[in-house]
């Protein structure tokens, strides 16, 4: 009797193991199989679901397949497939695949805003190099659209929690100050966002008014490089109860 509730015991703790054990090839194929069968309908609901049952799936092959989305003459589409590659956290493949779908898609503010957004909710590091160059960028444009695009760029780095996301934010702050390109409604929108997102990063709700890049300088030590506080750092002055 002891034996059986000792194994009835364990029983969740197996479950829940086997549910975050990396999907082998043949999941992976039949993942990818379903997802042919079942995306070819023309109904929206029916291939939105396939994509987001297809993204459970986390295995490198599965995100090759939901990347052709992105290619879609489709927003929908590529919007779903954004959206579902954000939710495939743990791998490397989902960011990268996001990263090289935005210099194509740059003119299609709806798929662009979902890339942004979905590389946020992943918060994989690598993405920043990226977003930090094709906001600096966005901010010297014209349009409306890429005032949307700075938005969602300064948020998703908000989702990425490491020291170079803190600093790319401050650069983009920097440049919201004044010069060529978008106007100063548009900058200063982008520089709220920015202080939304460096206080979720770090914390610290009162930010100086002046230089940012000293008053980080000085509060980088107290983080470790994925912003978690440093063992006896010592308190931060502005940072959240």
């Amino acid at each position: 009797m002891n034996r059986l509730l000792v194994i009835l015991a364990l029983l969740p703790a197996a479950t829940v193991f086997a549910e975050n054990a990396a999907p082998t090839n043949a999941e992976a194929q039949a993942a990818i199989g379903k997802l042919r069968d079942t995306s070819k309908p023309r109904d929206e609901s029916g291939w939105k679901a396939a994509i987001a049952e297809a993204a459970r799936c986390r295995h490198a092959s599965v995100v090759f397949e939901l990347s052709a989305f992105l290619k879609s003459d489709s927003e929908a589409q590529r919007v779903s497939a954004a959206e579902a590659l954000g939710t495939m956290q743990g791998l490397a493949e989902p960011a990268k695949a996001l990263v090289a779908a935005i210099a194509p898609n740059v003119a299609r503010v709806a798929t662009l805003e979902a890339l942004l957004k979905a590389l946020g909710a992943l918060g994989d590091p690598a993405a920043v190099p990226t977003l930090k160059a094709d906001a600096l960028a966005w901010l010297c444009e014209a349009g409306a659209d890429r005032g949307r695009a700075l938005n969602a760029a300064a948020e998703a780095l908000g989702g990425i929690r490491c020291k170079g996301s803190v600093e790319a934010l401050i650069e983009l702050k920097a440049k919201c100050s004044g010069g060529p390109g978008q106007p100063t409604a548009v900058r200063n929108a982008t520089a709220t966002r920015i202080h939304a997102s460096l206080t979720k990063l770090t914390g610290v709700t009162v930010l100086p008014k002046g230089d940012l890049a000293k008053w980080w300088a000085g509060l980088a030590p107290k983080f470790n490089e994925d912003l978690t506080p440093v063992p006896g750092g010592g308190p931060m002055k502005g940072m959240k109860k």
